[in-house]
């Protein structure tokens, strides 16, 4: 990601926001604001209820 943004170097926290804002930028063109919204909030509420850690 550093190296999209031309002199100025991006790294962790920040070019993990960027990737996602973009991503979410994707979503939106794709399916609409209100779908996009939708699964934003269910990955939110599924994230309560899956394990960290995958064990198998």
């Amino acid at each position: 990601m550093g190296n999209l943004t031309g002199s100025v170097m991006l790294e962790g926290w920040l070019a993990r926001m960027f990737y996602v804002s973009l991503y979410r930028m994707h979503q939106v063109a794709l399916y609409g604001p209100f779908r996009t919204l939708m699964s934003m909030l269910g990955s939110r509420l599924g994230r309560g209820t899956e394990p960290r850690l995958k064990l198998h």
